[in-house]
């Protein structure tokens, strides 16, 4: 699903029709809290040459370090993988 709380997921987002919503890490974790599942993980979607996912992987890691308030995953698109919480 395109990553709400990423900057790069606007062309996801809006460039298809079928994407009614907007969703973000913390809202899939609120949304899977409500109906009784936990959030396990969070899945980048890797895209592109793996040369240029070297490239993006370094220059993400220095873009954490240098904003205060950084995305809790900058991939454009994710993979939530959830479980159902035991009792």
């Amino acid at each position: 699903m395109p990553n709400a709380a990423s900057p790069f997921a606007l062309q996801y987002q809006y460039g298809d029709v079928t994407h009614k919503a907007a969703d973000a890490p913390g809202a899939i974790e609120l949304v899977a809290l409500a109906s009784e599942f936990q959030v396990e993980k969070f899945l980048p979607v890797k895209r592109g040459h793996i040369s240029k996912q070297v490239m993006e992987t370094f220059i993400l890691g220095v873009l954490n370090r240098i904003f205060t308030d950084p995305p809790p995953l900058w991939a454009a698109n994710m993979i939530a993988i959830l479980s159902h919480k035991s009792n």
